[in-house]
């Protein structure tokens, strides 16, 4: 991949110099098997190779082949995003005026969600070795308590799921906690009137909707209020 495409990514993009050999290899990886993307480019913009990189969880579910012909070893959905997001990169490339980003100007305000990098099943790995020390686990006299209440209602639990054609080993092994107590999200009904009802119980948690972080990163990245439409994808969005 050429010197160019580096330097777009490092200071255009600003990307880290992992990222950068990652998405370079991508492209290497995608030029190896579907040929060379800067004649992509020159023949359609690279639209073709785009619309064959597009995998929907839909396609995954109905286990369809991807229409790239590049092997991907472990989730098909996930690799095939992968490549999609750096050759989406090279058009990008392709399509940039040669002006380097100014790191100190104000961010242009936008009408509509920029199409961001996604991460990678690296970068995923990368950061769950980073989150996994500051997970607060439950204590274990309460996952004992949960797989106690399980033990006691397998036998009703095990022939119902047997009637559905559910294998009830994978759920209700020796100790299993599985069906763990879990707390029903209010309807869209119910939404206004709860709201006003948690100002009545002094010390309760304060439950939110999403609205908060929907709000933050749509004055981000389009420089105005959330207004109900969301980006074409994201993922890790709320965790900061």
């Amino acid at each position: 991949m050429n010197r160019e495409f580096e330097s777009y990514l490092r200071d255009v993009r600003g990307l880290s110099d992992d990222t950068i050999r990652s998405r370079t290899a991508n492209c290497d990886r995608l030029a190896h098997y579907e040929g060379d993307l800067d004649a992509h480019f020159d023949n359609d913009g690279m639209a073709g190779l785009l619309s064959r990189l597009t995998y929907s969880t839909n396609n995954q579910r109905e286990g369809l082949p991807p229409r790239h012909r590049v092997p991907i070893n472990g989730d098909v959905r996930n690799g095939t995003a992968t490549l999609k997001s750096a050759a989406t990169l090279f058009m990008k490339f392709r399509q940039h005026d040669g002006r380097p980003r100014d790191r100190h100007s104000k961010p242009t305000l936008a009408t509509d969600w920029p199409d961001w990098q996604q991460p990678d099943d690296a970068d995923i790995l990368k950061l769950a070795h980073v989150l996994t020390p500051l997970v607060k686990f439950l204590h274990p006299d309460i996952v004992a308590a949960v797989a106690e209440d399980n033990r006691r209602h397998v036998p009703d639990w095990r022939s119902k799921l047997e009637d559905v054609g559910i294998d009830a080993d994978i759920y209700l092994w020796d100790g299993s906690p599985c069906a763990f107590p879990g707390v029903r999200r209010y309807t869209n009904k119910e939404k206004s009137s709860f709201r006003n009802r948690t100002k009545n119980f002094p010390h309760s948690l304060r439950l939110d909707d999403n609205d908060c972080p929907k709000h933050l990163w749509a004055f981000v990245l389009t420089g105005g209020p959330f207004r109900k439409k969301g980006p074409r994808e994201y993922q890790l969005a709320h965790l900061a």
